[in-house]
């Protein structure tokens, strides 16, 4: 968790740094997770020392077999809501609906269970100014908390690459999110400010949904266990073949 005293001290400098550790240190955990759930699995890109013999790569989908049975049985059936007032309640089925609000329920429940934490953002559309929510990549978002004993959340950073097509370039783009602004830099060497604009909140407008305390995945903990089982699979099979 990321931790600072005010939201003053996020300098370009401060920023370009939060995001070389998270690409180095937190990604490469996280695409982890989602290459597993993916059945990317370790033996995947298993080498033999000797290239004669027989490799099978038997990669079994146990990651994803539990995420989605747990998620099915969390939010399988979508959410009801109540309310004594139905004007509000109407207000709020508008928004639900106008945002497919069950699908994206369940696609946080997915990211929770595979990544530990998932996150939904909150912003006006362009068109009608109407309330827009939609649940970011986890890979790629830094939350931020005061040092306070409450641990209030004081900005985003969420990073992505982009590529210019002239340049033939790949460099990343940067959103820090706080209690009023967006802003938007580019990371190319350099940190740049593309622009800013007001998001009208006036808090964060980023939600943090935990899977646990510690923001582990659901199978984080036994991948260990498949790697086994995939191996033990696989020499069997390269057995079969000799």
């Amino acid at each position: 968790m990321v931790s600072l005293n005010m939201i003053e001290e996020l300098t370009d400098k401060v920023i370009k740094r939060l995001v070389e550790n998270h690409r180095s240190q937190e990604f490469p955990r996280l695409k982890k997770l989602e290459d597993y759930y993916n059945a990317n699995n370790e033996i995947n890109r298993r080498l033999m020392k000797d290239p004669s013999k027989p490799n099978n790569k038997i990669a079994n989908a146990y990651a994803s077999y539990i995420t989605d049975t747990l998620t099915g049985y969390f939010i399988g059936e979508p959410i009801s809501y109540t309310s004594a007032d139905e004007t509000l309640l109407q207000d709020l089925t508008l928004i639900f609906e106008y945002n497919d609000e069950a699908d994206e329920n369940a696609e946080l429940a997915k990211n929770a269970s595979i990544y530990g934490v998932a996150y939904e953002m909150l912003y006006l559309s362009e068109e009608d100014k109407m309330i827009r929510f939609k649940s970011l990549d986890p890979k790629t978002v830094i939350p931020i908390f005061d040092k306070t004993v409450e641990e209030n959340l004081i900005a985003v950073i969420r990073y992505y690459d982009d590529y210019d097509v002239v340049a033939d370039k790949t460099f990343t783009i940067i959103e820090v999110i706080d209690n009023a602004y967006v802003r938007r830099y580019k990371l190319d060497n350099s940190l740049s400010l593309l622009d800013e604009y007001q998001h009208y909140f006036s808090l964060v407008p980023v939600a943090i949904f935990k899977n646990n305390e510690e923001q582990s995945g659901d199978f984080e903990n036994v991948i260990s266990l498949i790697d086994a089982y995939d191996k033990m699979e696989s020499e069997l099979e390269n057995y079969e073949q000799l």
